[in-house]
């Protein structure tokens, strides 16, 4: 009787070895295709995913980081440089940490009260000046880091007609102004008797050496309730060299007042100025003009001193050489260190782009391998992976997390100096507040850094995702085609 089995059928109940082979096929096909290939598929996709975030960290490093505009359009729109002088500087607790060093920086002329201080510095380097000095320092540390220039160049211009040449003529001016708030007393006795002319000079020259050290008199001894001769008789008394006084005793007041001799010659230069307001009964008006020659030989001095210690010959304070000064490492050390680190970084990004790229192209073309021949199974693992990748980031990045860090980090920087526990209750709350607004910029234009590098991966999963339903659609086409015929 004939076997009921096909011919070409091994018979697997005899044990043939054509049954054994295709077991083993099977069993080696069900691993790679479910295990091996899917871990395999899973490490790459790890190798693609890494890809995409060296791109991510370099593009946002060289297109947002080292980009100038990134930091000076910050500062403009929070009006920065205004804020300074309108929030910052007249906050009480701003005032209790930097009077004194402001107080110095005007030359401990005590007749300026802090307020006016703020006033004074915002007339000496008004907010365009900052803005003009800021930005050119960013954009110096920007080409240093991007190798543009070779040398790390951070300093601010107070060369001649910008502003440290302002501070003394805004200071004079200002000392003359508050002149005119100093009451006037008239004197005891309108006598012309010398006694007491020498009395009234030396009250008047008295104003004169507090107005040389910086100090506000609370009143000035008028000379308008004298008669004319005797304001003339006082002028003579106190600068002398003059016909009229020849019989007064004594030396000219201003020689025994123990001003500096600086301040006598300017003085004695304006003399004649001095004595038409004096002869005319100004008592104001005569103190206004004395106060140049009062308070120049001052300010010269100390904007020397400052030249001397803080400037270069080009006018230029090198905030490198400052910040290091005493320190360790010194100017040499710090510049050193910065040329390691800055052609380290190009080093690095420079490879990170090549590995970025080799990253996600070499572990998609991979992955697209291993699924081969079901080539469309591959374009929809690795257009799926990108997709998810490029959305996640597109928008979980972009949108929610640019506008939860722009949100959060201002609230939380109020917060620190509010909470006593982080030792910060001191900090200004205006300065905390325009660095959370400058904080929460940053932020959410740093998020921004990457939307082309995952836009692009957005789109290019897309298109894989799309692609690996060709086959489908053309055995739909086919099959339409086919029923057509029939």
């Amino acid at each position: 009787m004939a076997s009921s089995q096909p011919p070409d059928q091994p018979d697997t109940a005899t044990g043939g070895t054509g049954g054994d082979s295709a077991w083993w096929v099977r069993w080696l096909s069900f691993v790679w295709r479910r295990i091996v290939r899917t871990l395999l598929a899973f490490v790459l996709g790890i190798m693609v995913v890494s890809g995409i975030g060296v791109l991510v960290v370099e593009r946002t490093i060289s297109t947002t980081l080292l980009d100038a505009g990134f930091y000076t359009n910050i500062l403009a729109e929070h009006d920065a440089y205004n804020r300074l002088y309108d929030e910052v500087l007249p906050d009480p607790e701003t005032r209790s940490m930097v009077e004194g060093d402001l107080t110095n920086a005007v030359g401990n002329v005590e007749i300026v009260t802090y307020d006016d201080i703020v006033m004074l510095l915002e007339s000496i380097a008004p907010p365009e000046y900052l803005r003009e000095q800021t930005e050119k320092m960013i954009g110096n540390v920007v080409d240093y880091a991007n190798g543009d220039t070779d040398r790390l160049e951070v300093y601010v211009n107070l060369a001649p007609a910008l502003a440290l040449e302002r501070v003394k003529p805004v200071l004079i001016a200002y000392v003359q102004r508050r002149i005119d708030e100093i009451r006037e007393e008239p004197p005891e006795s309108t006598l012309c008797s010398p006694a007491h002319l020498d009395e009234l000079a030396s009250g008047y020259v008295e104003v004169y050496r507090e107005i040389a050290v910086g100090d506000a008199p609370p009143s000035l001894p008028s000379i308008s309730v004298l008669s004319e001769p005797c304001r003339i008789l006082l002028f003579e008394v106190a600068f002398g060299a003059s016909e009229v006084a020849a019989f007064l005793p004594g030396d000219p007041m201003l020689e025994r007042a123990g001003l500096d001799p600086r301040m006598v010659k300017g003085l004695q230069g304006r003399r004649e100025e001095i004595r038409s307001a004096v002869v005319a009964g100004d008592t104001k008006g005569a103190l206004k003009v004395a106060v140049p020659p009062l308070l120049s030989p001052v300010l010269d001095e100390g904007i020397g001193q400052f030249r001397a210690e803080f400037l270069d010959d080009s006018g230029r304070m090198e905030l490198i050489d400052q910040l290091t000064s005493g320190g360790q490492p010194d100017a040499a050390g710090f510049r050193a260190d910065a040329d390691e680190f800055r052609q380290t970084s190009l080093e690095w990004r420079s490879r990170a782009r090549v590995m970025g790229v080799a990253l996600v192209i070499g572990g998609s073309l991979l992955m697209f391998l291993i699924y081969l021949p079901e080539w469309n199974l591959g374009l929809r693992r690795l257009g799926a992976l990108l997709t998810f990748v490029g959305a996640a980031g597109f928008i979980g990045v972009l949108f929610v997390g640019a506008r939860v860090l722009e949100g959060q980090l201002p609230r939380l920087l109020e917060y620190l100096p509010a909470n006593r526990a982080t030792g910060m209750e001191d900090f200004p709350p205006s300065l905390t507040a325009l660095i959370g607004d400058l904080a929460g910029s940053a932020a959410g234009r740093l998020a921004q850094g990457p939307k082309e590098v995952f836009l692009a991966v957005l789109i290019m999963g897309a298109a894989l995702l799309a692609a690996s339903f060709i086959p489908i659609l053309v055995r739909w086409l086919r099959s339409r085609r086919s029923e057509q015929l029939h």
